[in-house]
Order: C-alpha cells, then sequence, then structure tokens
C-alpha cells in the first residue's frame, strides 16, 4: 500500500470516488436536460466548466489525501458514502 495507506482506508477512498462520480454524473445529466430544453449548447452553460472544476478540485484533493495515509471528507458526499457502503468500508 502507498505511503501508509491501510485497507480501511483504501476502501473508504474508493467508495467516496464512486459517490463523488456519481454525484457529479447525476448533476451534469440534469444540467444537461435542462440547458437543453432552454435551447442551449453544452457550450453555452458556464455551469458546465464550474461543475467540472469543482469534480477535479474533490477529485485531487481527495486522492492527495488518500495517497498520504489521511481520511478526506468531502462536504456532502462523506455523508452519502457512509450510507451506500454502511458495514463495506469501516
Amino acid at each position: 500500500m502507498a505511503a501508509g495507506a491501510t485497507d480501511a482506508l483504501v476502501r473508504w477512498s474508493a467508495g467516496q470516488a464512486i459517490v463523488l462520480w456519481c454525484v457529479w454524473l447525476a448533476a451534469w445529466i440534469v444540467i444537461t436536460l435542462a440547458s437543453s430544453a432552454a435551447g442551449l449548447r453544452p457550450g453555452d452553460v458556464w455551469i458546465y466548466r464550474a461543475l467540472d472544476l469543482a469534480f477535479v478540485a474533490l477529485w485531487a484533493y481527495s486522492t492527495v489525501a488518500a495517497f498520504r495515509g489521511k481520511k478526506a471528507r468531502l462536504p456532502g458526499i462523506a455523508s452519502l458514502t457512509e450510507r451506500m457502503f454502511t458495514g463495506t468500508i469501516r
């Protein structure tokens, strides 16, 4: 394991990454449907760039924290991760 990571930390980080990706995908789909209903293209909507930037920033933060052996708890994402993976990641 890299940089002192434990099995529980690796499971937590992987679970949180899965939840983060699912939340990002769901938000992207909702924004796409809403903007296409309004007659806009993805390039016309600034929220796509903001969503992508936030996703990359959160992903990078949690990846670096996991590599350093620390448990990153992303706001909102951590509670969803605990609910979805109860008993699996502890």
